[in-house]
């Protein structure tokens, strides 16, 4: 982790010690990846070239001078990615901004109908919480009635949106 250091060194007097200090210079840089301009994304996952190098905030971590790879990934936002480089000695710190990949919605019916996302219950008659930006099935299910499936996809302009389940159909018979 140091840079070699060569010369040439001439002995005119054998019989006595000859001191030579050499001060190798480093090497090698330390990273720093912060969350002050962002503080939700603390706790996000930090990746360099490929190996996962802790949580944000992450402070000093020492890597060989030259080119690498970040990648900061939170779940509910896209990943964070780039390529620096860390100068002998150098002390760089990243402050990445993850960009928001969720919508906080409210989802409801009739308040007696249960509502699963994607088959996993979630409550009676509405629902309010954050939903990553993909397709899902929303379903609204009662006792003696056919459930109600509807599939949607969420994005980031569902933000604050209420979505209507339609209530599940009852059975008749005789």
């Amino acid at each position: 982790d140091y840079h070699d250091a060569e010369g040439m060194i001439e002995v005119s007097d054998p019989d006595n010690t000859h001191r030579l200090n050499l001060i190798l210079k480093p090497a090698f840089g330390y990273l720093s990846v912060m969350n002050t301009s962002q503080p939700d994304i603390k706790d996000a996952v930090v990746y360099v070239d490929e190996k996962m190098v802790g949580k944000v905030p992450v402070r000093k971590l020492r890597l060989s001078s030259g080119t690498h790879n970040i990648r900061v990934m939170k779940q509910l936002y896209n990943a964070y990615n780039d390529t620096f480089v860390i100068s002998d000695e150098e002390n760089r710190v990243i402050d990445p901004i993850l960009k928001p990949n969720f919508a906080k919605v409210t989802l409801e019916s009739v308040s007696d109908a249960e509502i699963f996302i994607d088959g996993e219950y979630k409550g009676k008659g509405a629902w309010k919480g954050l939903l990553e930006c993909k397709s899902y099935i929303f379903e609204t299910r009662k006792p003696g009635h056919i459930s109600h499936k509807k599939p949607y996809d969420i994005t980031i302009t569902d933000f604050g949106s209420t979505i209507a389940i339609p209530a599940p159909t009852p059975l008749y018979g005789s």
